[in-house]
């Protein structure tokens, strides 16, 4: 059960971020504890729009960035599990179920693109060693690595 102290805590946590943006997380090193928010928000600022305040106030640490993005990933896995699925035909719903299989296996294997020549968080759709993207991934593995070499 949600305590007041916890939905308080939010809701301040909240109004820094829509008044001051992300920006305020921005290059929060992996290893700094600090709220799982903070380090979702620093990976991907839609987190701002995906609120679970038991668990997103909740101060961590990673032991380094992979670690970080892999959290990030299985959490948007479960959250699309989560969604309402009514409006979809039966081939959508196998077609969802195996890109969210697929999404799961890509965050446990640690490997993601490397950003060698920014200062600042940029991503890569493909980095110089051939990293896929989690986007990227999937479209290579449903069929679209075309698509994904023409980005």
């Amino acid at each position: 059960m949600i305590t007041r102290k916890i939905v308080s805590q939010f809701s301040a946590t909240l109004i820094l971020v829509l008044v001051f943006g992300v920006q305020l997380f921005a290059s929060l090193p992996p290893h700094t504890l600090a709220s799982r928010y903070a380090h979702l928000a620093e990976v991907n600022d839609r987190w701002i729009y995906e609120v679970s305040p038991s668990d997103l106030l909740k101060e961590v640490q990673y032991s380094g960035e992979a670690e970080r993005i892999a959290d990030h990933l299985l959490r948007v896995a479960n959250a699309l599990e989560l969604r309402d699925k009514n409006t979809l035909s039966q081939k959508q719903l196998i077609n969802r179920k195996a890109s969210i299989v697929l999404l799961r296996a890509y965050a446990k294997t640690g490997k993601f693109p490397i950003n060698a020549h920014h200062d600042e968080r940029t991503p890569y759709f493909v980095d110089e060693l051939g990293t896929h993207c989690a986007v990227g991934y999937l479209m290579r593995e449903t069929g679209f690595a075309e698509a994904v070499n023409k980005i």
